[in-house]
């Protein structure tokens, strides 16, 4: 018994492992059309899965905002203002922020998207859409939630605020390249042709929202200076009210005249060609993948009870 151990205990480690990884091999082998066998399933399985996601489309736009400068809030005028108050921002502590930082929070805040989500065209489209025909060029339509004949929302199933606002932020991605400057907004969607639409209607209404606030800021800060310099008659405060009132002239002017005023448009929303998801090829080697691993998992833990019963 002794001589056993001696022996054993003479068998260098790497031979052992050898060993160990041989009875290993030959029981995988062994047991070959098993872990064949659930490998396929799991392949085909995985390709049909992936083959049931409908495919998905992103538009996207580049853009450069006007006037992209870092500000503080003691330093805030014009559209920066208007911007920051529609995103829920307080800027009246100081503290250096960003136009396009105000943007996307703007784009994402609930009375932005909210704004949005009442207006019906832009509701059915983020909600009622579940996939696109490519052989008849048109979107099909979640019957469950939306009745097509009466052109409305069944019964209790229009969706509520809240998951409308989840599906946006879902869809919508905003990004800004630090070295140049440049904006990139996009959505998603099932449909190419909707999801440039939708960003088409997004970039419109906060461009307009914007300029309209700026138009109304203005008009009641030059109301309000035109009051205060009937009231004085120090020529030295009339000088500043009268820069001030040639200031926001300016700014009135330049969003009553600017069809693009939040925005300079260097790439436009378009239409894509390509489907951005899903990735069936990944889904499917992940999905062939794992199958493979749980078969063999499968094996060894099965012949592991096998031995253990011997």
């Amino acid at each position: 018994m002794n001589i056993n151990n001696s022996n054993n205990n003479n068998i260098p480690n790497d031979s052992i492992s050898e060993i160990n990884i041989l009875e290993l091999l030959l029981i995988l082998f062994k047991h070959k059309y098993i872990i064949i066998l659930y490998t396929f399933i799991f392949a085909i399985s995985s390709v049909f899965y992936s083959l049931s996601i409908p495919n998905q489309y992103i538009s996207k736009s580049i853009v450069s905002i006007n006037g992209d400068t870092e500000v503080t809030g003691g330093a805030l005028g014009g559209n920066l203002g208007g911007l920051a108050s529609l995103a829920g921002i307080s800027l009246s502590s100081g503290g250096d922020v960003s136009k396009s930082t105000i943007v996307e929070a703007t784009f994402k805040s609930r009375v932005f998207i909210n704004h949005l989500l009442n207006q019906e065209k832009f509701l059915f489209n983020l909600m009622a859409v579940k996939g696109y025909d490519v052989n008849n060029n048109k979107a099909i339509i979640d019957t469950n939630l939306y009745d097509i004949d009466k052109a409305s929302w069944k019964t209790n199933k229009k969706p509520r605020n809240i998951d409308s606002y989840y599906a946006f932020l879902n869809n919508f991605s905003y990004s800004k390249d630090d070295e140049t400057g440049l904006v990139t907004v996009s959505f998603k969607n099932f449909s190419p042709y909707i999801s440039k639409d939708l960003l088409d209607i997004l970039m419109f209404e906060i461009d307009a929202i914007i300029k309209n606030k700026d138009i109304i800021e203005t008009e009641k800060s030059l109301v309000y200076l035109q009051d205060q310099l009937e009231k004085t008659q120090q020529s030295d405060i009339r000088a500043s009210i009268n820069s001030l009132m040639f200031n926001e002239l300016q700014a009135q002017m330049v969003a009553n005249i600017s069809e693009n005023y939040l925005f300079d448009t260097i790439d436009p929303p378009y239409v894509p060609e390509e489907k951005s998801s899903p990735a069936r090829s990944v889904i499917s080697f992940f999905g062939t993948l794992f199958g493979f691993i749980l078969s063999v998992i499968y094996v060894l833990i099965r012949q592991f009870f096998i031995n253990k019963r011997v």
